[in-house]
């Protein structure tokens, strides 16, 4: 088990005893957001514009990945382990390769007030806005972007964001494209998840209900009130709870 904290440490636990195991230290600030990828040998850290990956046995800094700008809210690995996708406060989603610490792809949209922030390569560097076309077709989140997750098989990205909205992205197009746009919710959306199948989605809300998304169908079934409002949510492994 793993855990990321305000103090600005990481520490590793025994899930079994509940014993500390090692901390690590290093890192660029609060630490928001943690993962391990596939088979564990690798830890990603989410912090102040900062994504950093660990060998969590040897409790070693492997590399540090820039790019956002501000806090790290989200990060999730697909499920080979090849792609890490990280979201943050600057309403982006970013796509690395792990392995050599480079950002792929940027997706993001629009900034709600009218501003346009597609970004297209011009003369070898990408430029920030410029659309893409005059229709201006990418239509990414508006405010922070709070969870991500891959869908069993990779080909699928959800990610959930303050505006309320939750959006899948084909990630196996190049470049990835905005498949869908789930809208339900009221106010923002704070985690979201995949059943094993890759058929259901549950998203959970400050808005005080979780949803479960009928990815396949994209319906919404009703949702109880909870209180407090959800700031997690997962599937168990048989997807039944």
């Amino acid at each position: 088990l793993v855990s990321g904290s305000y103090d600005e440490t990481i520490k590793l636990w025994d899930a079994r005893t509940g014993k500390e195991l090692h901390t690590l230290r290093g890192g660029t600030g609060y630490v928001l957001s943690v993962a391990f990828n596939h088979d564990g040998s690798l830890l990603a850290s989410g912090s102040d514009g900062k994504i950093q990956i660990w060998n969590p046995h040897k409790g070693r800094l492997l590399r540090t990945l820039s790019g956002h700008k501000g806090v790290v809210f989200g990060i999730c690995w697909s499920p080979d382990g090849k792609v890490l996708a990280s979201g943050g406060i600057d309403h982006s989603v970013r796509l690395w390769d792990p392995e050599t610490g480079r950002e792929t792809v940027t997706m993001r949209g629009h900034d709600g007030e009218g501003g346009c922030l597609c970004e297209k390569m011009n003369e070898g560097e990408w430029n920030e806005h410029v659309c893409v076309n005059a229709e201006c077709p990418l239509s990414g989140h508006t405010l922070k972007v709070r969870s991500l997750a891959f869908s069993p098989d990779g080909s699928l990205l959800a990610s959930a964001s303050e505006d309320t909205r939750v959006m899948l992205w084909d990630v196996l197009r190049d470049p990835p494209k905005l498949k869908e746009t789930l809208e339900g919710h009221t106010k923002g959306v704070n985690s979201v998840c995949f059943n094993e199948e890759g058929t259901l989605l549950v998203s959970g809300s400050w808005d005080r209900t979780f949803k479960v998304w009928d990815v396949q169908r994209r319906e919404d079934p009703p949702s109880p009130d909870l209180k407090p409002p959800p700031c997690n949510a997962s599937f168990d492994a048989e997807g039944d709870v």
